[in-house]
Formats: structure tokens, C-alpha cells, sequence
């Protein structure tokens, strides 16, 4: 078995320490742990495969929640 992912709704709120992937603009394809964020537009993500963490400005309806 893989690993399932579902969209974020806007509606839904991603908790910090929840694990996403970025589906839409220039990001898409990463995945990292949602370590902060400020309202709906500014989300810090750790990266697991760049080992750092990067800020990026895009709405939560770009993300996919994963679940392992």
C-alpha cells in the first residue's frame, strides 16, 4: 500500500505537524510538515527533501493533506 492523499478544502484547517503536498504552481510535487502558518496564504514548510524548512505564500486549496 502507498501512501493516500486528499485535497484540503479551504473550509478544512491543517493543523501544524500535519504532513502535505504542494499540487499546484511552482512547488508542486513537494511534500513537507506544515510547521507554521499565518491565516490561509502564509504556510512554513519543512522539507524533507531539501532538509530545511521554506516559507511560501499560497492558499490552502493548493495543498493535498497526506496520510500515511
Amino acid at each position: 500500500m502507498g501512501s493516500a492523499a486528499t485535497r484540503a478544502p479551504s473550509r478544512i484547517l491543517l493543523t501544524l505537524g500535519c504532513r502535505v503536498r504542494v499540487v499546484n504552481g511552482p512547488l508542486a510535487g513537494l511534500e513537507g510538515i506544515l510547521r507554521h502558518r499565518k491565516g490561509n496564504h502564509h504556510l512554513i514548510l519543512s522539507v524533507d527533501l531539501i532538509q530545511h524548512s521554506i516559507s511560501a505564500e499560497t492558499g490552502v486549496c493548493n495543498l493535498m493533506l497526506v496520510r500515511r
